[in-house]
This record gives C-alpha cells, sequence and structure tokens, in this order.
C-alpha cells in the first residue's frame, strides 16, 4: 500500500511529491508522450484515441480536433508502467489497459476512475478483449515458466475471482497474438487448442463462459499452424475469420458455424 510522498510510478515526472492532505501521490506530465507510443485503441463512436506509452499514462485525444481531452493516471507503485494493450468495452464507458508489469487496470473513463486492477501472468495483460455486453474482459494466461500450458481468463467489472477456461490454448507470442474471441451472444469464447487435437492440425474449440463445458470443432482439417481468431459480432451466427498455413503460404480462412 502507498504512503505519503511515494511517487505514483518509477517513471513519474515527479519522484518525491510533497505532502497535501487528503492525497496520497500526484504528479505532473507533459502534454504529449515521454516515450514511444505502444498501444492505440480507437473508441466505438470513432471521437476519441486511447494511446498508451512507457510512462504508465493514458491520454484520450479527441479525433475533430486533434486535442488531448483527458489523462487517466493511476498509482503503480513497484511496478513497470509501460502500456502493452488497450481496449474499450462496446459501449465506450470503460477502457481496459494491459501493462507489462503483468497488470490489468479496467478504467471507468467518463468518471476519469479506476475501478479494477488484476494481476495477470506473463504476456496476459498483451492480450484484451472485452465481451459483447461490456461487462468482462477476457485475455490470455498461464502459470510460471515458459513451459506452462496457455488457458483463459474471464473477469468481470465487478471484483469477484473470475473464471480460468480452455486447455492449452495456442497462443502467438512472437507475433503478439490478439485477445480471445468472443462469440456474439457472450456465452463463449473460441480459441486453437493443442491437447484437443485428433489429427496433425489444430482444432478450434468454444468455452461456455457459464459452465466451463468445451465443444470442439474440427475444421478445417489442414490447418497446422493457425494464429489469431476473429468473430463478427454483428451477426448472431458466428462467423470465424483466422490466418493459418495451408501448405506453404498463409491463407484467410472464414468458417460460418451455422451448426455448433
Amino acid at each position: 500500500e502507498a504512503k505519503p510522498g511515494t511517487p505514483l510510478s518509477r517513471s513519474a515526472i515527479v519522484a518525491n511529491p510533497a505532502s497535501i492532505d487528503g492525497v496520497v501521490s500526484w504528479t505532473i506530465e507533459t502534454r504529449g508522450h515521454r516515450g514511444p507510443i505502444e498501444a492505440i485503441a480507437m473508441s466505438p463512436d470513432g471521437r476519441l484515441a486511447a494511446t498508451g506509452s512507457v510512462e504508465g499514462v493514458i491520454r484520450l485525444w479527441d479525433l475533430t480536433d486533434a486535442s488531448l481531452e483527458k489523462m487517466l493516471v493511476g498509482m503503480l507503485v513497484g511496478y513497470d508502467g509501460s502500456i502493452r494493450a488497450l481496449d474499450w468495452s462496446p459501449d465506450g464507458r470503460y477502457l481496459a489497459a494491459g501493462y507489462s508489469s503483468e497488470v490489468i487496470r479496467l478504467w471507468d473513463v467518463n468518471r476519469r476512475q479506476l475501478v479494477r486492477v488484476i494481476r495477470a501472468r506473463v504476456e496476459g495483460a498483451d492480450s484484451l478483449a472485452w465481451s459483447p455486453d461490456g461487462r468482462s474482459v477476457a485475455f490470455y494466461v498461464r502459470g510460471e515458466g515458459q513451459e506452462s500450458p496457455w488457458r483463459i481468463r474471464v473477469c468481470p467489472i465487478e471484483k469477484d475471482k473470475g473464471t480460468t477456461l480452455g486447455e492449452d490454448v495456442v497462443v502467438n507470442t512472437d507475433f503478439e497474438s490478439q485477445g480471445p474471441a468472443w462469440e456474439p451472444s457472450g456465452q463463449r469464447v473460441w480459441f486453437f487448442c493443442h491437447t484437443k487435437q485428433r489429427q496433425a492440425y489444430y482444432p478450434m474449440v468454444a468455452a461456455d463462459v457459464e459452465s466451463g463445458q468445451l465443444t470442439v470443432v474440427d475444421y478445417p482439417q489442414r490447418c497446422t499452424t493457425p494464429n489469431d481468431l476473429a468473430i463478427n459480432l454483428g451477426d448472431p451466427v458466428p462467423e470465424i475469420v483466422f490466418v493459418a498455413h495451408d501448405g506453404l503460404p498463409k491463407d484467410l480462412f472464414i468458417v460460418f458455424l451455422n451448426h455448433y
């Protein structure tokens, strides 16, 4: 727990903030980022762009006139504040931020209020995906060690423990995999899986968020090295698109899952 006089983070401009009654810590910030921008995300209505950099401060830019609208600054005591990923909730109310210190923070943008801090493991904080109803965020997670299998963690905005789903999820860490793919209903999360292989390819798997039940979809048969999944959320029937090897070149596959 931070004590009065503690800097907001290791990269805060004010390293020794003076004591102010009722204030734990404070700092000043430049209008623009103080290092390379490592994450950017557009708001659902297209009005704002959120950007994150090494100093751990989220800047929100009004795209109508390129002005700085607000900053989101929170305590990162003892952590590396570099922001690696940003993702807006579908209604634009919340913004999820993944940090290089394996911390995920959920912000209420309009109120400029931090509503939840989630500890992720390894590179999990880089892979953020909001549920279609905007009430939960999903990301990849695994135990200690590079050989530990990947799973999917789903955490609601409310502060409960959340749910861990899936088995041995295929995650492409070399190319910074996108977050897990929600289907339009929000009832299931889709991913590729290692341990559900029945032939020499990776099948798609759907995990029910409430029960954890897995549904295996063995299609297409020749995709031996799949990358990220994406789902059309505008259609109640899941339409999944992904990139995979079918021979030497990479191909784009679209699967219409109208019977799963």
